[in-house]
């Protein structure tokens, strides 16, 4: 969107939202962002109001496009259905406001405040990763229990690597090696993460450039693969991502305070919580599940000494070694070793 058209466009969003004439001439407008697949941008506007337009192009759409144009939709209905749940007590998770949300066929918009703190540049330290660590863990507690009726507009699986969405990448694994054990082993992975007993609604791209920081905590934002899995497969991104656990020591004193968080947020709401040892079996199923999309991926492993290490052990742990003979002995061994 050319700047100038930005202005008109703002000026009619705050009138909008603050029941007054703006004129256009008087509206500061920055473009932070361009979207995928030329959906349209991020704006701030005035410096503290952040607009997010999506407009669908006059052209036929790939399915990649297709299902990231599904995640703008998603994330509008976050916002309309339920950031303001998550943002009262007794929650009070730190999200953006949302203060006007319009959809149809055609364009998205999004107008939300703009958080107060301070992006990080790089890996997560120890301060910020217990930071990320317990805001994740009060929104797996908001949503602790979901089934799956009552998702309400949100994914109904959540993070953007499962393996529902992500056949192209399914089809792009080797088929030798252990990759290839890997993929024979995809299909029981995915149903026993769905399976698990440990559901909630994961944030499903908790990378750093979706944190903000503040001395009150982590911020949070960007909500268009949210939906519903266990929270391993948070943790197992955040920890490979941007965390980057490198000493299995490092991996469980942040599951451990991740656990922590959890148990203080499930008790307050009379929830027993988890065991730690559920939460760290379903994190090696998160671990290879994600493991499964890098194999397969264009892109190429940005992680590969992490994720591949701890899914071998996982495999050799079912298979001894020696791929089974097909996915329905996956799945056996998957459930026979971690019942849900």
């Amino acid at each position: 969107m050319k700047l100038a058209a930005a202005r008109v466009a703002a000026a009619m969003l705050l009138a909008e939202i603050e029941r007054r004439p703006h004129a256009a001439a008087d509206v500061c407008v920055t473009e932070l962002q361009q979207l995928w697949s030329g959906f349209g941008s991020v704006l701030l506007v005035n410096d503290a109001l952040i607009v997010k337009e999506v407009r669908l192009p006059d052209r036929d759409l790939s399915y990649p496009e297709l299902r990231d144009l599904g995640s703008h939709r998603v994330e509008a209905a976050f916002y309309e259905r339920h950031a303001a749940r998550l943002l009262a007590e007794p929650i009070a998770l730190r999200v953006p406001k949302p203060l006007l949300v319009r959809a149809d066929e055609q364009q998205i918009t999004i107008c939300m405040t703009r958080l107060d703190g301070e992006a990080v540049n790089g890996d997560l330290d120890r301060a910020t990763a217990h930071a990320a660590l317990e805001t994740l863990a009060g929104l797996h507690a908001a949503y602790w229990g979901i089934g799956e009726a009552e998702i309400d507009g949100l994914h109904e699986h959540g993070s953007f690597w499962h393996l529902d969405a992500r056949q192209a990448e399914f089809r792009e694994m080797p088929h030798g090696g252990w990759e290839g054990r890997l993929r024979l082993a995809a299909r029981a992975l995915d149903l026993r993460l769905k399976a698990d007993a440990m559901q909630t609604c994961v944030h499903g791209d908790p990378k750093d450039a979706n944190f903000f920081f503040a001395p009150s905590g982590a911020q949070l934002f960007d909500f268009q693969w949210i939906g519903r899995a266990p929270p391993s497969k948070d943790l197992a991104y955040l920890f490979t991502c941007c965390a980057r656990v490198k000493a299995p020591a490092v991996e469980a004193a942040l599951l451990a305070h991740y656990h922590a968080a959890l148990t203080e947020k499930l008790r307050a709401k009379g929830i027993e919580p988890p065991p730690l040892r559920a939460v760290r079996d379903s994190l090696q199923l998160a671990y290879a599940d994600l493991a499964r999309w890098m194999s397969g991926w264009e892109g190429g492993w940005w992680a590969k000494p992490l994720l591949s290490a701890r899914t071998r052990l996982l495999l050799d742990e079912l298979d001894g070694g020696t791929p089974l003979r097909d996915e329905q002995a996956y799945i056996d061994a998957v459930f026979a070793r971690f019942p849900p």
